[in-house]
């Protein structure tokens, strides 16, 4: 497992293998994001140095996915801010990783 932190905050296009923009350099990037970088980082780089002569390694860059469905985490996080338990922390000013898809009555579909 790795995680979608490492990609760069960016509003103009998704981010994803092929053409995804890894962060913690953008001007407006706060100091600490490049830490979460670098964590990701070394944890793919041991990965990829790891003996696995037999077994094709994948590192599988994701992030909580946020359903409008009951019971996934966007309804966990809402829940726990409804009760008084969320709100801004070191500023409020701060992202997070996140898979968004749509509310589906089967399997939920990245998009």
């Amino acid at each position: 497992m790795s995680t979608a932190t490492v990609y760069a905050h960016r509003s103009d296009a998704p981010n994803d293998e092929a053409t995804g923009l890894i962060g913690g350099t953008e001007p407006d990037a706060p100091a600490h994001w490049a830490n979460s970088i670098r964590i990701a980082e070394a944890w793919e780089r041991t990965q990829e140095l790891a003996a696995t002569p037999h077994t094709r390694k994948v590192a599988l860059r994701t992030g909580m996915v946020m359903s409008p469905d009951r019971g996934g985490a966007f309804d966990s996080l809402l829940r726990l801010a409804r009760s008084g338990l969320g709100g801004p922390l070191a500023g409020g000013g701060q992202y997070m990783s996140w898979i968004h898809t749509r509310a589906t009555s089967s399997a939920p579909s990245s998009s």
